[in-house]
């Protein structure tokens, strides 16, 4: 049986708006992680939805300018966690989705 996704939702300010981002990680074999980011309104993209397997990105929402390893580590570095693994977990996840803003391949749908 799989196990349950861990979930990590943040709130992020981007050009004025603030967007919510939750990425949902599956560990299990082979492990991939959907990223999706939202907002109400704005210029800046309103919803992205990618997912990371296999070493690559799939976007299959959001322009080409959704780019969600730029758009993650945004997230990292300036967002707010609203909910998450507590502590020593949270670093794990934390390390596994830095890695994942390095990754080489994006695909566009």
């Amino acid at each position: 049986m799989p196990e349950k996704p861990l979930i990590c939702r943040f709130s992020v300010k981007l050009d004025g708006e603030f967007h919510t981002v939750t990425a949902s990680i599956h560990l299990d074999v082979p492990t991939f992680v959907r990223f999706e980011m939202n907002a109400p309104s704005g210029n800046s993209p309103s919803m992205v939805v990618a997912m990371w397997s296999d070493g690559q990105w799939n976007v299959f929402e959001g322009d080409r300018s959704a780019d969600p390893r730029h758009l993650l580590a945004i997230t990292l570095a300036f967002g707010t966690m609203t909910f998450g693994p507590p502590g020593g977990d949270w670093l794990l996840v934390r390390d596994l989705l830095i890695n994942l803003t390095q990754s080489a391949v994006v695909h566009y749908r």
